[in-house]
């Protein structure tokens, strides 16, 4: 009876064309570290370019399938990004375009950070159980860091994470949270893949010493 009483529930939400914005929150990565312990010295510019984060997911699955899930996590992936990077060096400024090596050492900074997202996925499906419904939602965020100094290139890398996240559901709009809470752990992982790289270059720490 219950499942029935479930199944009729989703199963009439899903019927309407209408959409669920996605609330995408700051995620950064916490437990980053730099590699000999100490943060690098000096200020350094961050330029995080996230267009590509923004979708609008079409669930895959037949309960639900009616609904849209717009999803745009730019603010809060250069936030996460920030938050994450802060961590790694003395002083950090952002910039919304990447500047020169002139405007680098007339702002006497050691370094730019570059961060570009490269790829993004989200996919959404909806599960009819025997006493409840679930919804799972995998995220795949892609991107690339690029470091530059004064004198040249300093670090060049690319990573990509992927997370999926699964949870009871009473209506298609909890769904949105699903996609949420998927998106927020790529982010994170994303993050910590990158910020290791970032502080375990040794062209980094050599560019850094006096």
């Amino acid at each position: 009876m219950f499942r029935s009483i479930v199944a009729a529930v989703v199963a009439a939400v899903a019927l309407c064309a209408c959409s669920h914005e996605v609330k995408t929150i700051a995620s950064p990565a916490t437990s980053v570290r730099p590699a000999d312990g100490a943060k690098l010295p000096g200020s350094y510019v961050l330029v995080v370019q996230s267009d590509k984060l923004i979708k609008t997911v079409d669930p895959s699955s037949f309960t639900c399938g009616g609904p849209e899930y717009p999803i745009d996590a730019r603010a809060s992936f250069k936030q996460s990004a920030r938050d994450t990077m802060i961590q790694l060096v003395e002083a950090l400024e952002t910039a919304e375009q990447a500047l020169t090596p002139e405007q680098l050492q007339a702002g006497k900074h050691r370094g730019q950070i570059v961060l570009e997202t490269t790829a993004y996925d989200a996919q959404l499906d909806f599960n009819p159980g025997l006493f409840s419904a679930t919804a799972d939602a995998t995220v795949t965020i892609g991107a690339s860091l690029i470091v530059d100094g004064p004198a040249g290139r300093l670090l060049q890398a690319e990573e990509s994470d992927t997370r999926t996240v699964e949870h009871d559901v009473v209506t298609c709009g909890d769904g949105a949270e699903v996609l949420a809470e998927a998106n927020s752990k790529a982010t994170v992982g994303l993050l910590e893949r990158l910020a290791e790289r970032f502080s375990t270059a040794p062209r980094l720490r050599t560019a850094a010493l006096p």
